[in-house]
């Protein structure tokens, strides 16, 4: 049995009143009328001062002098120096077909970043360690200040994540935005024997197929940028797939998928957070399809200017039944059970012709998405109409990088900084 005397008094305010800042703090809303108390303030006794040893762990709080800072142990904690930490390690493994390095003398794969003994000018030689397969071992400091690269002498500090790129003989660069490793990872310690281990999968060039050149503007990829459109000269002995939306479903994930993954000598990431499906038009209606009905199998789907329409009413001929709206959509064996997946619909605005009206129709199926549990508007499932644009393959594409850019966000920059101002580090 505890006995406090005299006793400590705790009396919360009352609803709907105006909130007395000398006592209380907001929680997760600014405001200055009470809803609801989480936490009563405590008085030494009646009438007396504050208890100021008590908050909610780890949020924010204010001590009764006015300054800022974190609850730790029970306290209101405004400054907090941690201990600097050494030895701490992680791995890079990067994966590539030697096969396809068109380099003579040198197939060797470097590693230029941001940090932690790279920089952007000269890569590091990587340390192959099987067929098709290198590594890069990193052993660094953490402290208040960031992280750094423990045995390197003039090293950068860097704070929340290191970028990096894969680059062949440290001359041919990889094609994409920067590799991330985000800051501070989990079990690199001493304590822990297996070190955190990141895999990636850098590509270098196309090998087949002919090209056609375009040129787009577009703030998420760094402004003006020259894209190369890959056109497939051969896909082999065709299979009779009887134009069935199911059947050519069937064919791409039985078929297509398993043979691309063996050209890719197992590259390709098929778990389905990572497996999409795209299209424009008849294609786009596909995706949306696809990704309706096959939940499991995929987590991304764009449905670009989707033909929402088809098929034609066979009695008119003139009108359109609607069908993925009016049945797929509405069948609630695909709105039971799904798998968590992130959609985007989009449209021109002068997509509007009768009886196609994809416009409204794109509009109509992405709001109808977001009712369905699982799905909100702006969280996993977007629809962007383009003002002016109407159903063409370079308008298409000219929005195909806001399609990457919000379901599959680079998290580094899309390439080697112009400038790098930093120093540059060298090992010991």
């Amino acid at each position: 049995m505890v006995v406090q005397n005299p006793p400590i008094i705790h009396e919360g305010p009352v609803r709907r009143s105006y909130i007395n800042r000398d006592v209380y703090q907001e929680f997760t809303k600014r405001g200055s009328i009470i809803d609801y108390c989480v936490w009563p303030a405590l008085e030494v006794e009646n009438g007396g001062p504050l208890v100021d040893c008590l908050c909610n762990e780890t949020l924010s709080c204010v001590t009764q002098d006015g300054k800022h800072g974190y609850c730790m142990g029970g306290q209101c904690l405004t400054e907090v120096q941690s201990r600097s930490r050494s030895d701490l390690e992680f791995r890079i493994i990067a994966r590539y077909p030697e096969i396809n390095i068109k380099e003579i003398k040198n197939k060797d794969l470097y590693i230029r970043g941001s940090g932690l003994g790279l920089n952007w000018t000269s890569g590091k030689k990587m340390t192959k360690i099987s067929t098709d397969t290198w590594k890069m071992h990193f052993t660094f400091t953490s402290s208040d200040d960031g992280f750094r690269c423990q045995d390197c002498s003039n090293d950068i500090t860097i704070n929340k994540k290191l970028e990096y790129r894969i680059l062949i003989a440290d001359k041919t660069n990889m094609i994409g935005g920067n590799f991330v490793v985000h800051l501070p990872v989990a079990m690199p310690s001493s304590y822990f024997h297996e070190k955190p281990l990141f895999k990636v999968y850098p590509w270098f060039y196309s090998t087949a197929g002919h090209t056609s050149n375009f040129t787009i503007h577009s703030q998420e990829i760094g402004k003006e940028r020259k894209i190369y459109l890959l056109m497939i000269e051969k896909c082999g002995k065709r299979d009779n797939i009887k134009g069935f939306g199911d059947r050519l479903l069937d064919f791409f994930i039985d078929k297509v998928r398993p043979k691309a993954q063996k050209n890719a000598n197992d590259r390709i990431l098929i778990d389905q957070p990572n497996t999409g499906v795209m299209g424009y038009s008849l294609g786009g209606l596909m995706s949306c399809y696809a990704a309706w009905t096959r939940s499991s199998i995929f987590g991304l789907a764009a449905c670009q200017s989707p033909s929402l329409w088809w098929p034609l009413n066979n009695a008119t001929l003139n009108s359109s039944d609607f069908d993925f709206i009016n049945n797929t959509l509405r069948d609630q064996s695909f709105q039971q059970t799904r798998f968590p997946q992130k959609i985007i619909l989009d449209a021109g605005s002068e997509e509007t012709v009768s009886p196609y009206r994809l416009t409204q129709s794109t509009v109509e199926a992405a709001k109808m998405i977001s009712n369905i549990s699982g799905f909100t508007m702006n969280r996993n499932v977007w629809v962007n109409i383009y003002p002016g644009a109407s159903h063409t393959v370079l308008e298409w594409f000219s929005r195909f990088w806001t399609v990457c850019q919000t379901l599959l966000p680079s998290d580094g920059a899309p390439q080697i900084p112009q400038s790098h101002t930093g120093s540059r580090g060298v090992c010991c």
